[in-house]
């Protein structure tokens, strides 16, 4: 898909999610013309907001004013992402209502010689309920924003996994793997989360470093010092980066140069060997599953990632999206 037209599409997306919840929360309500003005006029100056970084990020734009922008745009998106959810669910609850009602009303009279009455709703007791129920959904989806704000922002736990195999070398047996991804540095994640993250993967003394796929949201230019903490990075056998979509609306290409400078070794649809006593081990890594549709060089191809002239005692893909999962059996 050109990007010209997944930009016009997610403008169009955006546009129906933040004029349905306009249109479903501040129509009922019946304020003032003035009041109503200026809360249509919030709703749309939030849209503009994201769209505007979206727009100042994709031409390198980047700096103090930008970074609030783009801070202002995201959580109003959460905040409006949220709200959908909880008044979309509300209206197909009350249309749901309003349906088996007139079914009711309408066996009732069809099965009966007796005319059923319809009964008067009192306007002024539905425009209570409706506006009471928007309240409590307002202050859900801001409690929740609030959460999800604290958690985005506090320090990432650590999972720690066990994954047996079957007939796995002695060698291999108890091999550790620190993987992590989605960083998104940029805008609203810099130098001193990266730092956080960097201590956590050092305490843990893995064997190997994966980072997959996800790691800016910028230019090289605007967000080098941020990832800088990222040399500091220490495992046995070496630390290993593949791209995310992300990093093709950040300029891939530039980014799998930088990750170089940041002593990772580069994944590109292609594998190391990584001898471990006695036993080789295989770590393929593949582009990002819409790499194809930025560079020709970057479509995804687990079954090339996995081409080698020597026989690994295990393989291990690492993959920034499940999709690679049918081509991953086949390598």
């Amino acid at each position: 898909m050109p990007p010209a037209l997944f930009f016009v599409i997610v403008i169009f997306v955006m546009s129906v999610l933040y004029g349905y919840v306009g249109w479903r929360l501040i129509s009922p309500a019946n304020f003032s013309a003035n009041l109503t003005l200026t809360l249509w006029i919030i709703v749309v100056l939030l849209l503009l907001t994201l769209i505007l970084s979206f727009v100042l990020r994709a031409n390198k734009y980047e700096g103090f004013l930008s970074d609030i922008i783009s801070w202002v745009g995201y959580i109003s998106f959460g905040f409006i992402t949220i709200l959908f959810a909880f008044v979309l669910v509300k209206d197909i609850i009350w249309l749901a209502g309003i349906v088996s009602h007139k079914i009711y009303l309408f066996a009732s009279t069809f099965f009966s010689s007796t005319p059923k009455t319809q009964t008067v709703i009192d306007n002024s007791k539905r425009e209570f309920l409706i506006n009471s129920i928007n309240v409590g959904i307002l202050a859900a989806a801001g409690g929740l924003t609030g959460w999800g704000f604290f958690n985005v922002m506090s320090k990432p736990k650590i999972e720690k996994i066990t994954i047996p195999v079957k007939n796995l070398p002695d060698d291999l047996n108890g091999l550790t793997i620190a993987q992590f991804s989605d960083l998104h540095v940029g805008p609203t994640i810099q130098k001193s989360f990266v730092e956080t993250v960097v201590k956590q993967i050092n305490e843990l003394n893995a064997d190997i470093i994966a980072f997959t796929g996800d790691l800016v949201d910028g230019s090289v230019e605007a967000l080098r010092k941020h990832v800088e903490p990222l040399t500091k990075l220490k495992s046995k056998y070496g630390k290993y980066f593949i791209t995310g979509n992300h990093e093709y609306y950040s300029g891939a290409l530039d980014w799998v140069e930088e990750a170089a400078r940041l002593d990772f070794t580069t994944l590109i649809n292609e594998n190391k060997e990584i001898q471990i006593g006695s036993s080789k081990l295989m770590l393929a890594g593949v582009t990002d599953w819409s790499g194809g549709q930025f560079y020709d060089s970057h479509k995804s191809d687990p079954v090339k990632a996995a081409q080698a002239n020597y026989i690994p005692d295990l393989k291990i893909l690492l993959a920034h999206q499940p999709k690679n999962i049918k081509g991953a059996s086949q390598a």
